[in-house]
């Protein structure tokens, strides 16, 4: 890819894996993929001003992202144990020869979707943890 040219959600890839590594797997069946990144900040005012401070003290994360339902896909196998069992999975959603947020997640929702024309999907949403490693951006 060269300097200019447009990065496309189709050329990213969404690995996954056990919890407490770096996912190495790719599924291929994620689609909508939404990573947001916000900050906490604690707040500080000062007699004579006008504006409130503002300092960012932590940071935070959501992870949303679709899955179509393939029959015998691990990926979503994986998805399914880790939202019944509360524990987690190793996540990393990467832009197109880029990077991304390299964690370990929490599925705080699993939400399936049946059309009658359409392919059945589920709507997942992550959270962070840093029980047993940092996330990390790379």
């Amino acid at each position: 890819m060269e300097t200019g040219d447009y990065v496309i959600g189709l050329d990213g890839e969404f690995l996954w894996g056990t919890a407490g590594s770096s996912a190495t797997t790719e599924a291929d069946v994620v689609d909508n993929v939404q990573l947001a990144i916000t900050a906490d900040t604690v707040d500080r005012i000062r007699r004579g001003k006008t504006w409130k401070d503002k300092k960012v003290i932590v940071l935070d994360a959501s992870l949303t992202f679709d899955v179509v339902s393939t029959k015998g896909d691990a990926f979503l196998a994986a998805l399914k144990t880790a939202a019944m069992t509360k524990a987690k999975i190793a996540l990393w959603p990467k832009e197109a020869e880029g990077e991304g947020l390299d964690a370990d997640w929490y599925i705080t929702n699993f939400s399936r979707s049946e059309g009658n024309a359409e392919m059945n999907t589920y709507a997942v949403t992550a959270a962070p943890s840093s029980e047993q490693r940092d996330p990390t951006w790379h």
